[in-house]
C-alpha cells in the first residue's frame, strides 16, 4: 500500500525496501524544537525526543512479535509494516515553523535509547530482520554524530553507569559533612 496513496496495488518487496531505505536516508534529526524543513522534499527533520520514541517504538513492536513463529516471508511484511509506521511518524513530528535558532536544546540521551541504537546497528548482515534495520543503522549514525553522542554506541561504553547516572538530580547541590552532622544533631531519637 502507497503510503500517501489511496491506491490498493500491493507495491513489491524489493521495492519497499528501497523506499525505506530512501526514504531513511532523508532523516534529519535535530537536538531541539526548531528548524524548517526544505520544501523541496530533500530533507524531513525530526525533533530529538520523536526520534527516540519513534525508533524505541520501533524496535519493541519488532521484539514482542514472535518471529521465529513466522515465515521468512510474512517475517519481511511484519517488520515492513512496522517500518512504514515509523516512517508515518516521521512524517506527523516533522518540524515546520520554526526558528533556525532554536536547534540547540540541552538532550538526554537515555540509557534504553542507547541499548536500541546498539542493538539495531549490531544486527549482521545475514541475518533475517537485517533487510530492514540496516537503512536506520545509517540514521543512528549520522545522528550520534552530528549531537555529539557517537563515543556512547561503542561497545565499550558502560550502559548500565549511564543509567545509574541519570538517576542523579543534577540541579541538587551535594551534601557537605556539615550538613550531615547537622541533621543528626537536630534529628528526634
Amino acid at each position: 500500500m502507497a503510503l500517501f496513496g489511496q491506491g490498493s496495488t500491493e507495491i513489491p518487496l524489493f521495492s519497499r525496501f528501497m523506499m525505506l531505505d530512501d526514504f531513511v536516508e532523508r532523516v534529519h534529526v535535530v537536538g531541539g524544537e526548531g528548524y524548517q524543513f526544505p520544501p523541496s522534499g530533500d530533507t524531513v527533520e525530526i525533533p530529538l525526543d520523536a526520534y527516540t520514541k519513534i525508533l524505541n517504538d520501533l524496535v519493541l513492536s519488532v521484539q514482542h512479535r514472535n518471529m521465529d513463529a513466522m515465515g521468512q516471508h510474512q517475517e519481511r511484511e511484519f517488520s515492513l509494516d512496522a517500518a512504514a509506521h515509523a516512517i508515518q511518524n516521521i512524517i506527523l513530528c516533522r518540524l515546520n515553523n520554526s526558528d533556525p535558532c532554536d536547534k540547540v536544546n540541552p538532550f538526554v540521551i537515555d540509557a534504553r535509547h542507547l541499548t536500541v541504537l546498539r542493538g539495531v546497528r549490531a544486527q549482521p548482515a545475514g541475518t533475517r530482520s537485517s533487510g530492514w534495520l540496516w537503512a536506520w543503522s545509517k540514521v543512528i549514525v549520522q545522528t550520534a554524530e552530528e549531537l555529539g553522542y557517537s563515543f556512547q554506541l561503542e561497545d565499550s561504553y558502560n550502559i548500565d553507569i549511564h543509567a545509574e547516572l541519570l538517576c542523579y538530580d543534577v540541579g541538587t547541590e551535594p551534601l557537605l559533612p556539615e550538613d550531615t552532622a547537622q541533621r543528626h544533631v537536630n534529628s528526634p531519637r
